[in-house]
């Protein structure tokens, strides 16, 4: 018999040979999620449109295995219609069909797959590592470091999120998403602060956080090695969700 790190032994258990193993967080994570089958099939579809998006159409000078273009015009085929069949099943030359100068849907789809995607890995990364810090430090500190970091959230709440993203993109179109995914990563931070700070509210008065202090750790020890782990679920969902309005 095994037990895990988070299971309580019963009395005796040792003595009669059961064999208790110790999980760590993250092994308990991948242990619930494998098992979890909504979660491994959503994993699925989203790696099989990763994978679509990015090798049909090709990224970064790689060529992919569709020969149409997101950005060459052609002649209509099918009056511009979807070639696509499913019976008989057939792709054909344009499955999505085509606009009024011939551009191909399909290509354009996964250039927009291609470009939504970029800029939610990049908001998500961004908006997570700068909110997760100014949340961590503002409630341990707390004082006049938890005014100063709250009040810089609060002004940041107000920032209108999709006006900046309509200006950006008329701004640095030539230059990519990147910069437009740093920058809105660099205004939606305060949700993930915000509940970063709760979280370390309610865990800098546990009793391990305690014991830390009392054998000399350094605070940014305790933040970061002690407090910081036991908000990792925190910081998957807000992380994912990186869009979500504060």
């Amino acid at each position: 018999m095994t037990l895990s790190a988070d299971t309580q032994a019963p009395d005796g258990a040792v003595e009669q040979g059961m064999t208790i193993v110790a999980r760590t967080q993250a092994q308990m994570v991948r242990r619930r999620f494998f098992r979890h089958r909504a979660a491994l099939a959503g994993m699925i579809v989203f790696g099989l449109v990763l994978v679509l998006a990015f090798s049909s159409i090709g990224f970064a000078g790689i060529p992919g295995w569709w020969d149409q273009s997101y950005i060459t015009t052609g002649a209509l085929v099918n009056q511009g219609k979807p070639t696509l069949s499913l019976s008989p099943f057939s792709i054909g030359d344009h499955p999505f069909g085509q606009d009024d100068i011939g551009v191909d849907y399909f290509a354009k789809t996964m250039r927009g797959v291609q470009q939504s995607i970029i800029v939610a890995f990049l908001v998500g990364i961004v908006a997570t590592l700068v909110g997760a810090i100014v949340g961590a430090v503002a409630g341990y500190y707390r004082g006049r470091v938890e005014a100063v970091l709250m009040r810089v959230t609060d002004v940041m709440i107000t920032i209108p999120v999709l006006v900046i993203a309509a200006v950006l993109g008329r701004r640095f179109g030539d230059a990519g998403v990147v910069p437009l995914g740093i920058v809105l990563g660099l205004t939606i931070w305060p949700t993930m602060a915000r509940l970063l700070r709760g979280e370390f509210l309610s865990l800098r008065e546990k009793e391990f956080v305690e014991a830390a202090r009392a054998v000399g750790t350094p605070a940014r020890r305790i933040i970061f090695r002690h407090i910081l782990p036991n908000t990792i679920g925190v910081i998957v969902v807000s992380g994912g969700l990186p869009a979500s309005p504060p």
